[in-house]
């Protein structure tokens, strides 16, 4: 009986594994981007600036709701309570070659990320 609960348990938990690691999208959509990063600027005033994750097939960011910092850059303000910890996750991801989901704040004029995601 214990063997059989335990293989119940893997066929459910492999498969929900499987789709935990895998991003939602490629590309941007209006609130968000998802892809590799390309790269990450810092900012004299303290502020990180990142430009948004290229999909697989390229990122359109003219569909993004807000406006790039220098028509380049999404943002994180040095005064976001996780800057500290995206900004390790976002270096992360760019020396592990992983994709990242970026969510902005909408109608931000610099593109203020809100929170990032790894895959």
């Amino acid at each position: 009986m214990k063997k059989r609960m335990m293989i119940l348990l893997l066929l459910i938990a492999v498969p929900l594994a499987t789709i935990a690691g895998t991003p939602p999208f490629q590309g941007c959509q209006r609130l968000a981007c998802v892809g590799k990063i390309d790269r990450i600027y810092l900012h004299p005033e303290g502020n990180i600036k990142i430009t948004p994750p290229i999909g697989a097939n390229g990122s359109d960011t003219s569909v993004l709701g807000c406006s790039l910092s220098e028509g380049v850059y999404a943002t994180i303000k040095r005064s976001h309570p996780h800057f500290t910890e995206m900004y390790s996750m976002l270096l992360a991801a760019h020396m592990s070659g992983k994709d990242v989901y970026v969510r902005i704040l909408e109608n931000s004029p610099d593109c203020e990320v809100w929170y990032t995601s790894i895959y």
